[in-house]
């Protein structure tokens, strides 16, 4: 690991590693993969840090205020397909506010309305994330789309009632599972961040048609692939500094963004590095 670390540093600031990697023919991929992947755990570290308590709060917050919604003598009923209920009139459960208390994109978080018609304009005229009509459950699925499911095909002679003790003896049960399950989130990010990384595979194609062409301009004789295995380590410093800002902010701080920071930070450090090498390569007696 120490040598890796020599390597990061080296491959930032030291010109003359890139006179010793121009004979190489392997190695650039393996560091590659080792630095995305160090930079993926750190990810998962910062995530599990500042994003899995706010997840747990908020699964707490918006279960207590589900149920504190619903109304206390609200009965739906369901059978043979069909919903009914015990009052006259739409029924709004209101959405609750998020962490920071902020409003809701709509008022209201369940309209139960059954003599409501099932369509994106009767979403949007209740102001509401999900309508249930008597024959069906339509969901907001995007501001101009909606997922309609019809309980037609949902006969039973048998009938299911929802009160406010069933909401919160449900929130109850599903609830641990969730936070069960929140230590996967982080896992899931850096997951997204490795193989988001590794797509810069096929940046470094592009890349290395630069430091190729930089080479030329420099009288430096170095073949396409030469110059695919220097822009391996030329993507150093981009990587961790793109990473730490983006990290920074995960943590709270207020970084501001730079357009195209990446690749200006890439063709800094080749200009460099590749302005400054020798870049000759060594013929190996067998």
């Amino acid at each position: 690991m120490k040598q890796f670390f020599a390597t990061v540093r080296d491959a930032i600031v030291d010109h003359k590693f890139y006179d010793s990697e121009i004979s190489e023919k392997k190695g650039g991929f393996a560091y590659f993969f080792k630095l995305v992947g160090i930079i993926s755990i750190l990810y998962a570290v910062v995530s599990g840090i500042s994003l899995l308590p706010k997840i747990i709060d908020g699964i707490n917050r918006f279960g207590n205020r589900v149920t504190a919604s619903y109304p206390a003598d609200l009965v739906v009923s369901f059978k043979n397909g069909q919903i009914s209920t015990n009052q006259d009139g739409p029924t709004l459960i209101s959405a609750p506010k998020d962490s920071n208390d902020e409003a809701p994109a709509h008022k209201n978080l369940i309209v139960i309305d059954v003599d409501s018609e099932s369509s994106l304009e009767a979403v949007r005229s209740h102001d509401t994330y999900i309508l249930l009509t008597e024959k069906s459950l339509v969901i907001e699925s995007n501001p101009r789309e909606v997922k309609i499911i019809d309980f037609s095909m949902m006969t039973s002679d048998e009938e299911l009632q929802i009160t406010r003790e069933v909401i919160r003896v449900g929130i109850d049960k599903i609830a641990p599972v969730i936070k069960w399950l929140t230590p996967l989130v982080p896992v899931m990010i850096a997951a997204g961040i490795f193989v988001g990384n590794a797509a810069l595979l096929l940046y470094a194609l592009l890349a290395a048609l630069f430091v190729w062409l930089l080479s030329s301009l420099r009288k430096r004789k170095i073949t396409y692939g030469q110059a695919y295995h220097l822009t391996l380590y030329l993507l150093t410093l981009p990587i961790i500094l793109v990473s730490m800002i983006t990290l920074l902010r995960m943590g709270g701080l207020a970084v501001p963004r730079i357009s195209y920071l990446f690749t200006i930070t890439f063709v800094v450090v080749a200009l460099i590095n590749i302005r400054g090498a020798n870049l000759k390569v060594e013929t190996r007696k067998s």
